[in-house]
Parts: C-alpha cells; structure tokens; sequence
C-alpha cells in the first residue's frame, strides 16, 4: 500500500503496515520500522512520521440529521472495506449490517439508519477508503 504525506510517497508493507503502542503508531516499510505521532487540536490534526511533522484540517463529521435524512451512508473513518453486506435494489431495515470497515484490525459494522432500499452502494471489498467516503446512497420507505 502506498500513502503520501506532503507530496512524498511512502510504500506501507501490504500484510499489516502498523501496530500500536500505548502513545504512538509504529508503521512498517520497506525502508524499516517508524513511530509516527498524531495531535488533534485547534480543529487541525498534527502528525509527526520520520522526523517530519504534517498538518490536516481536521475533518468536520456530518450532522447526524442531514446523513439520515439525504440517506447518503459515510464512513465514520478511513480503512479497508472487508464486507459489503447490500446490492443496489435491495431492502433494509434499521439497524442492519450494510457494510464492514477495517482500521487497525478493529471491526466497524457500518448499520442501516433507518428502513429504506440501497438505492447505490458505491464501495466494493478491499477496497481503501476516507473519513467521511460515501458508501452508499438509502432511500427511506415510509411505513403505514
């Protein structure tokens, strides 16, 4: 796996690239072992990797209301999708698994907001994906 961090590419080892310790991350490449560091404050996130320090504006989460009420399905955070749940067309109901983020071998079941139909899925598996992503598009059904 590739990654950039201020326009330089980095090669990530493709098995498992990183483990953590109680206050940092360690990332495995080809080049040996590197602890990187990462602060969030003043609505940025500092990270410091290979003794260079990067700034992110930190990415603001959607208001809980407008991702129910667009049906547009985000992701919570970046990963890997291991598991998609739903096909376009097909009915769900509130509280379903539709899909399975993987992040530092920690499982997030991505869960219907409400009952509706998947309009689009717009991730496939193994695939790499951002904080805030789209993942899927639900249509909500009225129930009479």
């Amino acid at each position: 796996m590739k990654v950039y961090l201020g326009g330089e590419a980095v090669e990530l080892e493709a098995d498992f690239p990183a483990s953590t310790l109680e206050d940092r991350l360690i990332v495995r490449t080809a080049e040996g072992s590197f602890s990187g560091l990462a602060v969030v404050g003043g609505g940025k996130i500092f990270a410091s990797f290979r003794g260079r320090t990067f700034e992110f504006d930190r990415f603001p989460a959607p208001k809980k209301s407008s991702l129910v009420g667009s049906g547009e399905i985000r992701s919570p955070m970046p990963g890997l999708v291991i598991s998609v749940l739903i096909s376009p067309g097909e009915s769900v109901v509130q509280g379903q698994k539709m899909i399975i983020i993987e992040a530092m071998k920690t499982q997030q079941p991505i869960l219907a907001p409400f009952d509706g139909i998947a309009k689009e899925v717009k991730v496939a598996i193994n695939q790499q994906i951002g904080q805030g992503d789209l993942l899927a598009i639900i249509e909500s059904v009225d129930k009479d």
